[in-house]
């Protein structure tokens, strides 16, 4: 299993496209340099009025599936 730590930020209008359906996934750099590709629902309980901002702590699998994220201060 792999940890990685990603900082996101994705504005309303951005988000938008998301829910008229097509985007359904984000991408990003972990802190760690690597790329990592996240099923936007799983960000959907930080998706606020103003869009999406955070830093995220992630633990993946030994096949790269999501087992948690969790946003951290």
């Amino acid at each position: 299993m792999r940890e990685y730590i990603i900082d996101i930020e994705i504005d309303r209008v951005r988000l938008l496209a998301f829910y008229r359906g097509s985007v359904n996934a984000v991408q990003g750099v972990a802190r760690s340099g690597e790329r990592l590709r996240l099923p936007l629902s799983c960000l959907r309980p930080w998706v606020g009025a103003g869009g999406l901002k955070g830093t995220f702590r992630l633990e993946v699998d030994d096949r790269r599936r999501l087992r948690y994220i969790r946003r951290i201060a």
